[in-house]
């Protein structure tokens, strides 16, 4: 049960991890769009963004894995492996949840959280 619910918490950053990437990249595509007949930019687009993020995805997963394999290393023997996960996904989603904020609001967290 706890390796099904560790795996749900590693795709979803997974997720969040390469989205984050390639709305940047799609950013970075828009930025030159002007420049090609639409569409040519689209397909173009289409293209970059499945080619990226099939192996941007494999990466952020191994990453991800690794990270918090070696956060459960330093939990497990103090606060249990429980608990370590538990922190990892809390700690991670609060980072993305700073990061979303910041990308679609251009606030960070406290400053959404004390403004009125």
């Amino acid at each position: 049960m706890l390796r099904k619910i560790t795996k749900g918490i590693l795709f979803t950053i997974n997720v969040l991890i390469a989205y984050l990437i390639s709305a940047a990249l799609e950013d970075l595509i828009l930025q030159k769009a002007h420049e090609l007949h639409p569409l040519t930019a689209t397909a173009v687009g289409m293209m970059i963004i499945v080619l990226v993020f099939i192996p941007l995805f494999t990466l952020t997963e191994k990453i991800t894995e690794e990270i918090m394999k070696k956060s459960l290393r330093v939990t497990k023997g103090t606060f249990g492996r429980k608990f370590g996960i538990i922190l990892f996904a809390l700690l991670t989603f609060l980072l993305l949840y700073n990061i979303y904020l910041e990308e679609w609001f251009d606030m960070g967290l406290i400053d959404a959280i004390f403004r009125k």
